[in-house]
């Protein structure tokens, strides 16, 4: 697995145990290899996905869609944007019903190479997207509850 560069999941049960391991794994290996993984529409998104997928460090786009089929306490999604912080080569997020707090909205800010944060149905306060759109250069947050886009 150390060629492969993008990984799209889509409709795919990332919840199970034979996916965990290689998340794990992406995350542990020093060479660089997995620059874009995208989780969409796939079911059992949790604080182990999360938290994995934030440690591959060789990520430059990372997208997360949790289907909300699994629960993700508060003090998990900080940890995870904490992570978030820590990747030096992201340049893109995308996540998706993942209540963000405002101390998650700073860890995010904290990702000094993110240019892009598409966000849709975060739960996010004025005050976080106010912070947001100060300091990432392209924020898009959608929210289907009112059908349109912030840019």
């Amino acid at each position: 697995m150390k060629h492969l560069r993008k990984l799209y999941l889509v409709s795919f049960n990332v919840g199970c145990l034979g996916f965990l391991p290689c998340l794990e794994r992406f995350g542990k290996e020093q060479q660089r290899c997995l620059q874009k993984l995208y989780i969409v529409g796939c079911h059992g998104v949790n604080s182990r996905v999360l938290s994995n997928s934030a440690n591959i460090t060789t990520l430059q786009e990372l997208s997360v869609h949790n289907l909300g089929d699994a629960d993700i306490v508060t003090s998990e999604i900080t940890q995870f944007t904490q992570h978030v912080a820590e990747m030096s080569e992201l340049t893109q997020l995308d996540i998706a019903r993942i209540k963000l707090t405002d101390e998650a909205v700073g860890n995010i800010i904290a990702c000094k190479t993110l240019k892009t944060l598409i966000m849709y149905n975060t739960f996010i306060s004025e005050e976080g997207r106010v912070l947001l759109k100060q300091h990432i250069n392209d924020v898009q947050i959608y929210n289907s509850n009112r059908f349109n886009v912030e840019n």
